[in-house]
């Protein structure tokens, strides 16, 4: 009869309290006529055992982090007659590298270290091909080339032949 009134007890505390209600008439204590002698309790590993366990999460160290070249898109070139002006953006691809320094080799055998925007004149008019090398703290570095027309002055014609044309046109009978 206990056990009847026990089961219908639980029924309807799953019914009404849900499964955390029930869990906790099933771990009460019966009455000492119905008690279960537990089952002894598993040891805890010692430290040569190894307890069953999921592996544990590698995080990675900075060793074991891959070294990423620097990324380098450029803008297209900015030209005003021999002066041109290139700008861009370069981002280290590694992480904790810092971008230590851009070269710019401008094609007509001058190169040097600067930042963007960077400008250069030329002594010359004519088509450059412009390479900017980006360098990281870790020793990596990514090139991109830029072609680049420098447009030299445009000369005058003299005035004097011009003249001469022009009354050589005008002259005559109509």
């Amino acid at each position: 009869m206990k056990k009847l009134i026990l089961s219908l007890s639980i029924i309807i505390l799953l019914l009404v309290g849900g499964l955390s209600a029930c869990a906790k008439v099933i771990t009460s204590t019966p009455p000492p006529s119905e008690q279960v002698t537990p089952e002894p309790e598993t040891p805890a590993p010692t430290e040569s055992e190894t307890p069953p366990s999921t592996p544990p999460e590698t995080v990675p160290t900075p060793a074991q982090t891959q070294a990423v070249s620097p990324t380098l898109t450029l803008s297209e070139a900015l030209v005003d007659g021999l002066k041109v002006t290139v700008n861009g953006v370069t981002l280290p691809g590694t992480q904790g590298a810092t971008i230590i320094r851009i070269h710019w080799d401008w094609g007509d055998g001058l190169s040097e270290d600067q930042w963007f925007p960077a400008s250069h004149n030329y002594e010359t008019g004519g088509l450059y091909t412009v390479k900017i090398t980006s360098y990281q703290s870790d020793g990596l570095s990514t090139m991109e080339s830029i072609m680049v027309q420098a447009i030299g002055e445009v000369p005058t014609p003299p005035s004097v032949g011009v003249q001469v044309v022009l009354a050589e046109l005008f002259t005559g009978d109509w």
